[in-house]
């Protein structure tokens, strides 16, 4: 498996997210993320996952995606999509992890589920815990101080 060390810092609703990324290249027998069809307009994105995960991005392609749904192991998670490359982004805004396991994390609403594909797939993995979720991790933030200029 092909592990890099990653940090990620995001500005909403003052999530901060460290963890390591896992992507498609050097994956194991089974891969971590697959799509199955599950019914006429919807095709079911499973993650098997060991440790628990913060977020995932991934490609849909050869259908139209028209929703990205959450299931039961996303609950509380984001979950955003563009309509023009297939790209979804679904991220915990909190501290919600997906917890190991296997099973759906995402319900892709379609017009040909049978035949959409994954790729470009990146899945943020819990590595660093932070101990204390109300102590600001000041070293990882760089806040630059900008001079309003006086009007004339």
């Amino acid at each position: 498996m092909a592990w890099k060390d990653f940090r990620i810092i995001l500005i909403t609703g003052m999530a901060i997210i460290f963890g390591a990324v896992f992507t498609s290249a050097g994956m194991a027998e089974e891969a971590p993320l697959s799509v199955v069809k599950h019914s006429k307009t919807t095709a079911r994105v499973v993650l098997n996952n060991d440790v628990p995960v913060r977020g995932v991005q991934f490609t849909v392609e050869a259908v139209k995606v028209t929703e990205v749904r959450t299931t039961e192991r996303t609950a509380g998670f984001l979950a955003k999509f563009n309509e023009k490359n297939g790209m979804v982004l679904m991220v915990s805004a909190s501290t919600d992890v997906i917890n190991p396991g296997k099973g759906p994390i995402a319900d892709i609403i379609c017009d040909k589920p049978g035949d959409a594909r994954l790729s470009e797939i990146k899945i943020v993995a819990v590595k660093d815990a932070v101990k204390d979720e109300n102590k600001p991790v000041k070293k990882n933030i760089k806040i630059k101080k900008v001079k309003e200029k006086k009007k004339k």
